[in-house]
């Protein structure tokens, strides 16, 4: 069989998905003689864009190579003497690949512009965990938080908040299991056992909260920051834990409620202190608030946009700290903006310099008004910079600087990309002001107060197998959503009267039909990053949360109600005597290898390991 060598393509383009991001916010501790990073979400390798002041070569190489591409040829005449040296880097790269025919394009739908959650989403797919099967896992991972502990100490368990104080009644455990309509001390145990203190427990770096939800409350954030690109999709999962938690203290006292996507204000603190949703309550047993009583909170409306620069005035610009380059096919390369309001503008070499010119200086050596951007840059016409105005990849100055102020966090903990799919959502979410139903499921009352009590995460488990019926009555209160979001596979590793074996519960009923025999304990550890506790109990439930990447502003809300469930799960199994373990660490090639779940691709996963608790 003929193998054709790289120099024997006729045809090369850039890689698809390929995007440039600002090197100052991506990567902030490195020092080096470019301002863009070029980022590949399939691979997750990133290349420096070398040039300050000029457009980079692999810049114009991926802008002339984007859409139909360029042949091989043309390709080493653009890049010079050594051109064919510099192409089999590129290729070797992955920066370019073999052109595929415009027909298997249109059929794999790859002509629409791709988001940058769909992006992000690739990313994490099989991402690269720490593998905790291994003996040193432990030290490595003090390794990893002593470094993180050196760019930054973890955040305060308890921020303090300027402004009125309003007082509220003191509350005690016997406040929880009360029921009635909300009132003064009815809201003060909502808001006390949703979000205060159970215990303080010493930790190696700080000493941690144990609170109601999630994961018992006792190491986050610090553990966001281990898992790194995936940080985002473990702080949403948490975000629906609360929620359900707040639904069921607030159905106790009488009140319906919603969950709706929150847009992100121009408010100083929306980047340091990200908004994930809305949780509206309203009196009533039956039926919950709708998009229009949102909308009066959190409707497009309800912020003022400043996102342009006036194009008459000498005043200062700043490139947007969200606004990223991508490669198009149709003109080659294109600014994106996720906010303030979702923008694609296409982009040429002198826009592009615009872009890196205007970027903030450390010196402040650089003239970024539309007189100096003009003088600085004579190939970049009033046209041109007039549209990066207008569209906000340009904003004021002030603006601009503010935000990337509150991004500095995110950037030193390599967040970047998790803060940019962000943006987008919180940019796309004054279309998706539908109201997500919390359908409360049928705890039992006093029970499931005394379970946010004793609620614990579970790391050792006893060598014995819990009932059936135990099983069934634990599954019986996800009620999942009626449309197919939420797959729910179950594996049986030691369960009375059934032989090892996965089932998958059937949306909108209690059915459960056997899919395949195992996994065995080591395929359950290996699917789990390595972690032991996922297979030493007696039955995982793996929670599998369907996504759009392409629909934004539902993203983080589907992964909300995906963390509900979860709630669910864990308060359930702490009323009926289980200890539950669980992780979004997941590997999710072994998983489509060893469960009938199809592409991974589609899915969030979400793993619970139940059984009985390790006593003593």
């Amino acid at each position: 069989m003929n193998v054709l060598s790289l120099s024997d393509r006729p045809v090369l383009r850039t890689a698809p998905g390929l995007v440039a991001v600002q090197a100052r916010l991506f990567a902030p501790h490195v020092q080096g003689s470019g301002r863009w990073v070029l980022f590949d979400p399939t691979t997750r390798r990133s290349f420096a864009a070398v040039g300050k002041d000029v457009v980079p070569d692999v810049i114009r190489v991926l802008a002339r190579a984007a859409g139909m591409g360029v042949f091989v040829h043309e390709l080493d005449d653009l890049l010079g003497l050594d051109g064919a040296e510099q192409r089999e880097r590129l290729c070797h790269a992955g920066l370019l690949v073999e052109a595929r025919p415009p027909s298997s394009r249109v059929a794999s739908g790859a002509t629409s512009p791709p988001t940058f959650v769909s992006r992000y989403h690739e990313a994490n797919f099989d991402y690269p965990f720490l593998d905790y099967s291994g003996t040193d896992w432990r030290e490595k991972d003090r390794r990893i938080m002593a470094a993180y502990n050196w760019v930054q100490p973890p955040p305060a368990n308890v921020v303090e908040r300027p402004g009125p104080m309003i007082s509220l009644p003191e509350v005690g455990d016997a406040d929880l299991f009360a029921e009635g309509e909300l009132e003064e001390r009815g809201l003060a145990t909502v808001l006390r056992y949703t979000f205060g203190p159970l215990e303080v427990l010493s930790g190696a770096f700080k000493d941690h909260l144990r609170k109601t939800s999630p994961s018992g409350g006792a190491r986050h954030p610090t553990e966001g920051v281990v898992v790194l690109l995936r940080a985002l999709r473990p702080t949403v999962l948490d975000a629906g834990h609360i929620a359900e938690t707040l639904a069921i203290l607030l159905a106790r006292r009488q009140m319906a409620t919603a969950v709706v996507p929150l847009p992100a204000s121009d408010a100083a603190d929306w980047v340091s202190e990200p908004e994930f949703a809305l949780v509206v309550a309203a009196p009533g047993s039956r039926g919950v608030p709708g998009a229009a009583a949102a909308s009066t909170i959190g409707g497009p409306g309800a912020f003022s946009d400043r996102r342009t620069v006036p194009p008459g005035r000498a005043e200062a610009m700043l490139t947007n700290p969200f606004a990223y380059v991508s490669f198009t096919e149709s003109s080659g390369m294109a600014v994106e903006i996720p906010w303030p309001t979702p923008s694609r503008v296409d982009l040429g070499l002198g826009g592009f310099r615009i872009l890196s010119h205007c970027q903030p200086s450390s010196r402040g050596d650089r003239d970024t008004t539309a007189t100096g951007v003009l003088a600085a840059i004579p190939e970049a016409g009033p046209a041109e910079l007039a549209s990066l105005r207008t569209s906000g990849a340009l904003l004021a100055a002030a603006q601009a600087r503010s935000l990337y102020r509150q991004a500095s966090p995110w950037c030193q903990h390599d967040w970047y990309l998790s803060l940019l799919a962000h943006a987008e959502v919180r940019g796309h979410a004054p279309k998706c002001l539908e109201a997500l139903r919390l359908r409360v499921a049928a705890h039992r009352g006093e029970t499931t107060a005394w379970a946010m009590l004793q609620r614990r995460t579970t790391r050792a488990f006893a060598d014995r197998p819990i009932a059936w019926d135990t099983l069934c009555d634990l599954i019986s209160v996800l009620a999942l959503p009626a449309r197919p979001t939420v797959r729910v596979l179950v594996s049986a590793l030691a369960v009375d009267q059934r032989r090892p074996a996965t089932f998958e519960v059937q949306s909108g009923s209690s059915e459960a039909v056997v899919v395949c025999d195992g996994p065995d304990r080591g395929a359950v550890q290996e699917i789990c990053v390595g972690q032991l506790p996922a297979a030493r109990g007696a039955a995982v439930i793996w929670l599998l949360g369907r996504v759009d990447p392409v629909d934004v502003a539902r993203y983080e809300t589907d992964l909300i109600e995906l963390g509900r469930i979860g709630q669910r799960i864990c308060l359930r199994a702490t009323e009926l005597g289980l200890g539950v373990f669980q992780s979004p660490a997941v590997v999710d090639r072994a998983l489509q290898r060893t469960l009938p779940v199809g592409n991974a691709r589609l899915f969030v996963t979400y793993a619970f390991t139940v059984g009985h608790p390790e006593r003593g």
